[in-house]
């Protein structure tokens, strides 16, 4: 009840000093798939340096790949996380990439 109360001041706040602009928009990400991984980072992997949303896209991409190579049965973390790779069509040097250019801490 707080979180909102606090949210309904700054939107009235908001709006007392910018009376005449829209609210900013907030942007949505759809859940992405299983079967959407590889399309997806094709799509936006190139786009990442210019485009904040393809750049949050495929960090999203790297931690569920991650997450899903934590999972693995195979030997060790290099081992699990090249077979996710593969199986979601995702380049490894292309992710390593990625995890480098975000701060996932």
């Amino acid at each position: 009840m707080l979180a909102l109360r606090q949210r309904l001041r700054v939107l009235a706040s908001y709006n007392r000093f910018f009376p005449n602009t829209r609210r900013p928009t907030r942007i949505e990400m759809k859940p992405i798939e299983d079967a959407d991984i590889e399309s997806s980072w094709a799509e936006h992997f190139p786009k990442r340096l210019v485009n904040g949303h393809s750049k949050t896209v495929c960090a999203y991409i790297c931690l569920i790949l991650s997450h899903k190579a934590q999972h693995e049965t195979a030997g060790g973390w290099s081992k699990k996380l090249r077979l996710v790779l593969r199986k979601f069509g995702v380049p490894e040097n292309q992710f390593h990439r990625v995890k480098s250019e975000c701060d996932f801490t």
